[in-house]
């Protein structure tokens, strides 16, 4: 496998994405072991406590009830992965296109209209269209026709230190949550927020970056000013925010219960942690990211 085919790391994501680096991905295929690409299943053990690791250059998932990992033939191209609402379908970046699949990475299909450097695919809560970001633009394509509409153009954001907008719907699919620069500043981050009809975008919370809205919508997780940094959680109305996580975190991502928040924390584990008691735990040793298909089981995006 060449290097271009190599996997891009969690701690990795954001510089790579500011860089415009442009990493490979490859054809999907039906689940396997990745042999080929430098995977590795085999579980660690620390005293009497067995973690799964899963290092495959590959999109693969794990099921927290029994730690097992497996594989699927999907490399995504330098971006998070999202699972479809209904659990049965994967957005994923590939070369200059969107594309999606079936979770083993079957009857893929690219959608055309999203040509051009497409990045950071979420699907919307009913399923019928994904938003991403091109450049500087934030898109909506429909998935039945592909059809692609503009949402907003963000000036400023490729000359940003995190260029990356990190998009996000609101549960109720009316809205779309991103990192942006605040206006005038270069280093200094906010949530904003943008209908999908398009609009002006309007300032969530100062100093936070990596939005992630929790399934009844009551409250945000989001990584402290700038990303690679802290995970907080706090009230979507405002007020004081509550810290649950240290490291350098990025794309943190709710359950589908709204009970934890999957993330890597930057330095190889991915981890799920209780909202309400703090309490965390280290679900597998993999630089990849993170995102829920339903309250047991994670999808791991390189």
């Amino acid at each position: 496998m060449t290097d271009q085919r190599r996997r891009i790391g969690a701690a990795a994501l954001v510089a790579a994405l500011v860089a415009g680096a442009t990493a490979c991905s490859g054809a999907s295929v039906d689940t396997t072991t990745d042999t080929a690409g430098g995977s590795s299943q085999t579980p660690t053990t620390t005293g009497s406590v067995t973690t799964p690791t899963f290092t495959s250059s590959f999109l693969g998932y794990i099921d927290l009830r029994t730690g097992e990992t497996s594989s699927t033939q999907v490399i995504p191209h330098n971006s998070a992965t999202d699972v479809s609402p209904d659990g049965t379908q994967i957005a994923y970046s590939d070369i200059g296109i969107l594309a999606i699949a079936d979770l083993d990475g079957s009857n893929d299909q690219v959608l055309e209209g999203t040509r051009g450097e497409p990045t950071g695919p979420q699907w919307s809560p009913d399923g019928s269209s994904i938003v991403y970001q091109d450049g500087g633009n934030l898109d909506l394509v429909e998935v039945d026709s592909g059809k692609v509409r503009p949402i907003a153009h963000l000036d400023g954001v490729a000359t940003a230190e995190l260029s990356y907008l990190s998009p996000t719907f609101d549960p109720r699919g009316d809205t779309v949550l991103f990192n942006m620069p605040l206006v005038g500043q270069r280093e200094r981050y906010g949530l904003w927020s943008v209908p999908v009809t398009g609009g002006e975008p309007k300032l969530v919370r100062r100093r936070a970056t990596f939005g992630d809205y929790s399934p009844d919508g009551s409250r945000i997780a989001f990584v402290e000013d700038g990303g690679f940094g802290d995970l907080f959680v706090a009230r979507t109305a405002g007020g004081k925010a509550q810290k649950l996580a240290t490291g350098e975190i990025v794309v943190p991502r709710w359950s589908p219960d709204g009970t934890r928040i999957a993330y890597n924390d930057g330095s190889g584990g991915v981890y799920v942690v209780d909202v309400e008691t703090g309490e965390r735990t280290l679900a597998v040793e993999s630089e990849h990211l993170p995102a829920w298909i339903d309250d047991d089981t994670l999808s791991l995006s390189p």
